[in-house]
């Protein structure tokens, strides 16, 4: 997970906080200026019917889901910042892409805010490519409390 440390960060403002978010390996990831407590996150995230990784005590990173998965991949992460050992990286897929392909576009490429779309376009191959838009902004937003409550 230490791709992120090479990622090109964006800032982001979501529920009055300024952010930073990049997509790093196909995910969205967020630079909290906080420490999560991940037994905390756990227990408010099992409160809630969601599926934690089950070995919190042996990692520094936790994953949950609406789903149970034996092997552990759920969808939203955290774990520790390397750069600044108070802070926490959030992961999440995105739910914004690019559908008209060309380059992942990051909030610098964005259109107006009422449009969110990419503005460049690299010529590549159609295809869907992740970028931060609407979407990814909503679910950050809906996560942010949650994590906030597990501050510790």
């Amino acid at each position: 997970m230490a791709a992120y440390k090479h990622a090109h960060w964006e800032p982001v403002k979501v529920g009055g906080e300024n952010l930073s978010w990049a997509i790093v390996d196909g995910m969205v990831q967020v630079r909290l200026p906080f420490r999560v407590n991940r037994e905390k996150l756990s227990r408010l995230l099992q409160q809630q019917d969601y599926h934690v990784s089950d070995d919190v005590e042996e990692t520094d990173s936790l994953g949950w889901g609406r789903d149970y998965d034996a092997e552990g991949y759920y969808p939203y992460w955290v774990f520790p910042d390397d750069e600044q050992p108070q802070w926490t990286v959030f992961s999440f897929p995105p739910e914004d892409y690019d559908e008209e392909g060309g380059e992942a576009a990051g909030p610098d490429q964005m259109g107006p805010p009422e449009t969110d779309r990419p503005t460049g376009h690299d010529g590549s191959v159609p295809g869907f490519r992740p970028y931060l838009g609407n979407l990814a902004r909503e679910e950050l937003a809906h996560w942010l409390g949650l994590l906030r409550d597990a501050d510790g």
